[in-house]
């Protein structure tokens, strides 16, 4: 998607992924951004990361936390789905 703005196109990424590079903790991935935000305040030992929805549990979206521990915990509803992949 090109910005109307500035003419870049725009790369979503992992919510919370700027907090990667700072830190050397496992990594939690959730489906939700809020669902991070409310685990870092239950369990701040590890550094909790959202795909903003189910679709977004990609290679493409993992690819820059390739190098970490990951532990994931997708909602009920997408549990099948992300056993599937095959990354």
């Amino acid at each position: 998607m090109k910005s109307a703005f500035t003419g870049k196109e725009l790369q979503q990424c992992l919510f919370g992924l700027h907090r990667i590079e700072k830190h050397h903790k496992k990594v939690c991935v959730v489906e939700s951004e809020k669902t991070a935000v409310m685990a870092f305040l239950f369990n701040p030992k590890y550094i909790w990361l959202a795909t903003g929805s189910s679709s977004n549990f990609s290679e493409k979206f993992l690819y820059p936390i390739k190098d970490k521990q990951i532990i994931v915990f997708p909602d009920t509803d997408s549990y099948d789905k992300w056993l599937k992949k095959d990354f």
